[in-house]
C-alpha cells in the first residue's frame, strides 16, 4: 500500500472550503488533468453517491468511478474506487478551523494489484500524484482566496 499525506491552509471560512473541496463535480475546475466529471446519482451528496471522472495522468487517459464513503459536513469527507483494475484507491479529507482560515489535510492510499502492471505502474503513478495533489491544493487555495466558487 502506498500512502501520501498533504496539508494546506486556505484563508477562507471552514464552510466555504468544505463545500468547494468536496464537490466531486466541481473538482474539474481545480484538479490537474481532469477532463470531465459526472454525478451518477440524483440525490444530494451523501455516503454512497457515485461519480464518473475522466482524467489524464502520465500521458494516459483514464476513467474512474469514485464513491463517497464518508460525509461529515465541515469536518470529514472521503471517497474511493476499489474497482479500479490497476490500483484501487481511497482519498480522505479532514478539515479544521485554524486562526488563519481552514486547514485541509488529504490522505491518499493506493493499493496496487498483484500483477506486473500494478506492481510497476503504481510507484510511478503515486510519485506523479504526490506532486499533483500539492499543485491541486495550491490551485484550490488560490481560487478560493480570490473569491472564485469552484463547486458545481
Amino acid at each position: 500500500m502506498y500512502i501520501s499525506e498533504h496539508s494546506i491552509i486556505i484563508k477562507k471560512p471552514l464552510e466555504v472550503v468544505f463545500k468547494n473541496t468536496t464537490c466531486l463535480k466541481g473538482c474539474v475546475n481545480w484538479f490537474t488533468g481532469m477532463h470531465s466529471t459526472e454525478q451518477l446519482d440524483l440525490e444530494p451528496l451523501q455516503v454512497g453517491t457515485r461519480y464518473r471522472h475522466v482524467y489524464s495522468i502520465l500521458g494516459f487517459r483514464a476513467e474512474v468511478h469514485p464513491t463517497v464513503t464518508l460525509y461529515n459536513p465541515t469536518r470529514e469527507f472521503a471517497f474511493e474506487d476499489q474497482q479500479l483494475t490497476l490500483a484501487p484507491y481511497s482519498v480522505r479529507y479532514t478539515f479544521e478551523e485554524v486562526p488563519d482560515g481552514t486547514q485541509v489535510l488529504v490522505n491518499l492510499q493506493i493499493t496496487p494489484t498483484e500483477n506486473v502492471i500494478g506492481r510497476f505502474a503504481t510507484p510511478l503513478v503515486m510519485n506523479r500524484l504526490q506532486s499533483q495533489i500539492d499543485h491541486n491544493l495550491s490551485t484550490l487555495k488560490a481560487l478560493l482566496e480570490a473569491g472564485v466558487t469552484v463547486h458545481a
